[in-house]
C-alpha cells in the first residue's frame, strides 16, 4: 500500500490520540488530520474542537465543528481563496452550522477549536477558546495562541499573574465558543516558518491543564509524531486529568535536527534532560570524597611529607573513627554570647495582698449599647479567592464583571451579609452558584462575594486551619 505524501503532507509526519480521560464518563474532543481523498496540496489541515462542558450537546458541537471547518476549508482553496482567508471563512461557517444546530434544538451548544494548515514550508493558526496550538522553539513550546478565558482577561488587564492564572478555578470558563452567537471573533496568527525539524502541537485544556510545559516538550520532541502523541494524552491520564484530552502532533520531517530528542526509560517516561548531567556530578564529587578519606589515611611517605599535607587540608572526619570533633574543627575557643550589663541591683518585689489584686468595686460595667461580634471565617480555596463586587451579582453585572479585590489561603474574613444566595457566577452568567458577603478583617474596605465553598465559617475560639 503506497504512503501518499507531498511537499505539504505526510501521514508519517503526523500524531493524533483523543481520550475521555480518567474523570469524563465520555469524550466531548473531536478532532481532524487529513486522509488519502484529502486534496493535501492545496494545504494539510489540522482540527482539534472541545465540546463546551457546561453546555448541552458537546461532544455533537465538537463533531459539526471538525467537519464543516474541513469541508469548506478545502472548498475555498478550490475557489482560490487564500490559505488565510479560507481558514477564517472555515471557522466562521463552522461557527454559524453550530449556532443554527442550537436553534433547532432550542439548546445552548459550543465548542472551542484550534485548526492549523501547513502549505509550502509555512504554518497558518486560527482558533476561537482555549484550545491551543503550540511551536517547538529552542528548548521549549512557544504558544501561538491565546486563550479566549476570562482568567486570561484578568492577566491582561494586571489584576492577576500567569502563575495565579495557572491554577485559577476559574481558568476554564471561556469567553467565546462557537455555536454560542452568530458572531465570532477568529484569532489568526502570523505565518509561522515551518522547515526541517519543526514540529507543531494542538490539544485541548484537558493536557496542558494536567502536563506541565517542560514534560510536554520532551514527549512532543520523541522521534515519532504517533509516539509523541500517545505519550502526551498517557501523561495526562496519568496526571488524573479533570477534562478529556486530545492531541494532535505534526512534524516537518522525520528527523528533527532542531531539537534534541527526549530520552526515555524502559516504561517510555520521559528522562529530563538535566539527569544525565546531574548523575554526572554526583559521580565525580563521590570520587573526590572517596580519594580524600584515602590520602588521609595513608602513612608519611617521607618526613615531613604527611605533616604538610594534613595541615594544609581540612580535617576529613571519617564516619566511625575515634576523632576528637572539637580538636579537628575548632580553631579558636567559643566566644561567649554579648548580654547587655545589669544597670541596678535587682531588690526583692513584694508580694501584693489578696486585697490588692481584687477587682475595684468601682470597675465600669459593659455598655448596652455594644454589639455582638461579626462572625468569623476563613478562606480555605487553595491560591487565589476573587471578591466580587456589589455590582458583579446585581442583575446583569455578571457579564462586565472585573474583581479588583482578592484574598489568600488563610485570610481571616467577617461575615457581613445575611446568609449565603444563589447567584449567577461572574463571566459564565448561564451558571449560577452559592456566594456569601464577607468583609477582610484587616482591611474594611475589601468587601464583596465570595464562593460559599471557598470559607469555612469558625466557631468562637477556633482557628483557621487550611488544606
Amino acid at each position: 500500500m503506497a504512503i501518499q505524501a507531498d511537499k505539504n503532507y505526510d501521514p508519517r509526519l503526523v500524531g493524533a490520540v483523543t481520550d475521555q480521560g480518567p474523570t469524563r464518563q465520555g469524550n466531548q474532543d473531536a478532532l481532524w488530520v487529513p486522509d488519502r481523498a484529502a486534496p493535501t496540496e492545496l494545504g494539510a489541515l489540522y482540527v482539534v474542537a472541545d465540546g463546551v462542558g457546561g453546555q448541552e450537546h458537546g461532544a455533537e458541537a465538537a463533531r459539526t465543528v471538525t467537519a464543516v471547518l474541513s469541508d469548506v476549508f478545502y472548498r475555498e482553496r478550490q475557489h482560490g481563496r487564500p490559505v488565510a482567508e479560507a481558514l477564517v471563512e472555515a471557522v466562521t461557517q463552522a461557527n454559524q452550522a453550530v449556532f443554527d444546530d442550537a436553534q433547532s434544538r432550542d439548546a445552548r451548544m459550543g465548542s472551542t477549536v484550534v485548526a492549523a494548515v501547513v502549505a509550502s514550508g509555512v504554518a497558518w493558526v486560527a482558533h476561537v477558546g482555549d484550545a491551543r496550538a503550540y511551536l517547538v522553539e529552542g528548548r521549549k513550546l512557544r504558544p501561538l495562541t491565546r486563550d479566549d478565558t476570562w482568567v486570561q482577561n484578568q492577566v491582561d488587564a494586571g489584576i492577576i499573574s500567569l502563575e495565579m492564572a495557572e491554577k485559577h478555578e476559574f481558568r476554564n470558563v471561556v469567553t467565546q465558543a462557537l455555536g454560542n452567537r452568530q458572531d465570532v471573533n477568529v484569532h489568526l496568527t502570523q505565518p509561522q516558518p515551518f522547515g526541517p525539524g519543526a514540529i507543531l502541537l494542538l490539544c485541548s485544556d484537558g493536557l496542558y491543564d494536567a502536563v506541565p510545559p517542560e514534560i510536554m516538550y520532551d514527549l512532543t520532541v520523541q522521534e515519532s509524531a504517533q509516539t509523541a502523541a500517545r505519550a502526551l494524552v498517557n501523561a495526562a491520564i496519568e496526571a488524573q486529568a479533570s477534562d478529556n484530552i486530545t492531541a494532535v502532533v505534526i512534524k516537518s520531517s522525520l528527523a528533527n535536527p532542531m531539537v534534541a530528542p527526549a530520552k526515555t526509560t524502559r516504561s517510555g517516561q520521559s528522562v529530563p534532560l538535566w539527569l544525565p548531567v546531574a548523575i554526572t556530578v554526583v559521580v565525580v564529587v563521590v570520587v573526590a570524597v572517596l580519594l580524600g578519606i584515602w590520602q588521609a589515611s595513608r602513612p608519611p611517605d617521607a618526613a615531613g611529607l604527611g605533616t604538610a599535607v594534613s595541615t594544609a587540608a581540612a580535617p576529613v572526619i571519617v564516619p566511625g573513627a575515634a576523632t576528637d570533633l572539637a580538636t579537628a574543627v575548632a580553631t579558636e575557643p567559643p566566644q561567649p554570647t554579648a548580654t547587655l550589663p545589669p544597670t541596678h541591683t535587682p531588690t526583692a518585689t513584694p508580694q501584693p495582698t489578696l486585697e490588692a489584686v481584687a477587682a475595684p468595686a468601682t470597675a465600669e460595667p459593659p455598655t448596652a449599647t455594644s454589639l455582638p461580634p461579626l462572625p468569623q471565617a476563613c478562606i480555605v480555596t487553595p491560591g487565589q479567592v476573587f471578591v466580587w463586587p456589589d455590582a458583579a451579582m446585581a442583575p446583569g453585572g455578571c457579564q462586565t464583571a472585573v474583581s479588583k479585590n482578592t484574598f489568600i489561603t488563610g485570610d481571616l474574613i467577617y461575615l457581613v451579609g445575611d446568609g449565603s444566595r444563589s447567584l449567577p457566577i461572574p463571566g459564565d452568567c448561564g451558571n449560577f452558584s452559592d456566594f456569601i458577603q464577607v468583609q477582610s478583617q484587616t482591611d474594611s474596605e475589601i468587601i464583596g462575594w465570595v464562593f460559599l465553598n471557598q470559607i469555612k465559617r469558625l466557631e468562637p475560639g477556633e482557628a483557621c486551619v487550611t488544606p
